[in-house]
């Protein structure tokens, strides 16, 4: 099987109140989580990810109206991933 490494980032916006009542880093924490979810969604082919870390980015406008909306402070990050995928 030929494999090759891809770079992979995947915005996540949250309430800030959501940040503030966790006791752990809580984008680290969701970074590792969603590792299976990058193999399944964001590539083709995929067979492993690992998180990389992540970088705290300013929101641009239109980006999760629905949290938005709400008047609620919320924290945006940028995930990054390395994604090893099977080359057909």
């Amino acid at each position: 099987m030929k494999t090759r490494e891809l770079k992979v980032s995947v915005k996540v916006t949250v309430p800030k109140t959501v940040i503030d009542n966790t006791d752990e880093p809580y984008f680290y924490k969701i970074g590792f989580e969603k590792e299976d979810d990058v193999v399944k969604n964001e590539v083709e082919n995929g067979v492993e990810a690992w998180f990389d870390g992540f970088e705290l980015v300013e929101p641009r406008i239109g980006d999760n109206i629905e949290i938005a909306e709400t008047g609620e402070e919320t924290v945006t990050a940028k995930l990054h991933y390395t994604v090893l995928v099977e080359i057909l």
